[in-house]
């Protein structure tokens, strides 16, 4: 997550909007570069609920090309989330990043190719010998390709 806090292009007047609660340490970067934070309670991924609150913030009026980084887990609190959030959110011109974490390697499926998020924040346990654990970050390329074309 430092990393990502680390890397991307926050900036005055985009937004950061979360769900990922107290073990989200962009929202400290994000406020510093002067990004709007906005801090979601997680029941607003509810489609039945409050999924019309969430929309509302993803298609707030903004000038910017891509409005900000919205961040959610897919599974907490015993819950898996849609990933309807995702496509949501790229309609309304956001990217995403989709904290994975908590799914178990071998036994949780999490299908990508539908849903495509621009970033994904996952790990490995290994449960053979010594207790370790791996996280990785993917990063969709065509989300974040700075490359010039070629003359």
């Amino acid at each position: 997550m430092v990393l990502v806090a680390e890397s991307y292009p926050f900036f005055k007047g985009n937004y950061y909007l979360t769900i990922l609660g107290e073990q989200d340490c962009i929202k400290e970067f994000a406020a510093y570069k002067e990004s709007k934070v906005i801090l979601a309670p997680e029941t607003w991924l509810d489609l039945r609920i409050k999924g019309s609150q969430l929309s509302q913030y993803f298609r707030k009026k903004s000038k910017l090309k891509v409005k900000g980084l919205f961040s959610y887990p897919v599974f907490a609190n015993g819950v898996h989330h849609s990933l309807h959030w995702v496509s949501e959110a790229h309609r309304s011109s956001w990217h995403v990043l989709l904290d994975a974490t908590e799914l178990v390697f071998g036994k949780d499926h999490l299908n990508l190719r539908l849903h495509r998020p621009d970033l994904v924040l996952c790990s490995i346990d290994n449960s053979h010998g010594q207790t370790s654990k791996i996280t990785c970050l993917l990063v969709r390329k065509k989300s974040f390709d700075t490359s010039m074309p070629s003359p």
